[in-house]
């Protein structure tokens, strides 16, 4: 029933996100995807996709970058002697830049650290620090919200708990974002930049509904 009801989300997500939207000066989301996760926790299950669930925060720093910081939670079944099932809870927090802009959608390039909690059902529970680097496609969806998508990979450090020095996992994460805030306008003319087709509109000109002086 859980791996029907990761599935059934994630669908309503890639169908809600379908449309396609700009980034505001704030916003908060839901996270939803799947992730291999490293054979020192997972054992032979290491070539699975074990789902993950999650929630997110961002806030504009400038017309290309952004702060951001999420929270996510993998469950994990693993068949490792002495580790057995088990769960990863990772706190990131990082920069994104977007290096490619359309009307309608964005890629960018993120990095982050953070912390990953690491619980198991026959084995040992630690904390450890995470450096995390991702790239994906952010789409707009409405006037304010957007679709997004990113494969990312986590790396823990001094999980000595564990055989090796860390923890590497690969995640493929698709989320839907609502905006807090206005939709950015460079120009000030009272027209998104996603729609505006006169991107330096002189400040205090009558634009049409396209952002170009009347």
């Amino acid at each position: 029933m859980k791996k029907q009801l990761f599935v059934l989300g994630l669908a309503v997500l890639l169908a809600v996100g379908a449309q396609a939207a700009e980034a505001p000066d704030r916003a908060w989301g839901l996270l939803l995807g799947g992730s291999r996760v490293d054979s020192d926790m997972s054992g032979n299950k290491d070539d699975e996709i074990h789902p993950v669930i999650g929630i997110r925060y961002s806030q504009r720093l400038g017309t290309a970058t952004n702060f951001f910081g999420d929270l996510t939670y993998t469950d994990v079944d693993g068949d490792r002697p002495g580790v057995g099932d088990g769960s990863i809870t990772t706190l990131r927090g990082g920069m994104e830049w977007l290096f490619y802009t359309r009307p309608d959608y964005s890629w960018f390039v993120a990095g982050g650290v953070g912390a990953t909690n690491v619980y198991t059902e026959d084995g040992p529970d630690f904390t450890r620090p995470l450096l995390s680097v991702g790239v994906g496609q952010s789409w707009a969806a409405g006037s304010n919200d957007a679709f997004r998508w990113e494969i990312r990979a986590d790396q823990s450090f001094g999980n000595d708990s564990l055989p090796n020095d860390g923890l590497t996992n690969y995640q493929a994460i698709f989320g839907y974002t609502w905006g807090i805030g206005a939709p950015l306008d460079s120009d000030g003319d009272g027209i998104p930049d996603r729609r505006d087709e006169c991107p330096q509109t002189p400040k205090g000109s009558k634009v049409d509904m396209k952002g170009c002086p009347l």
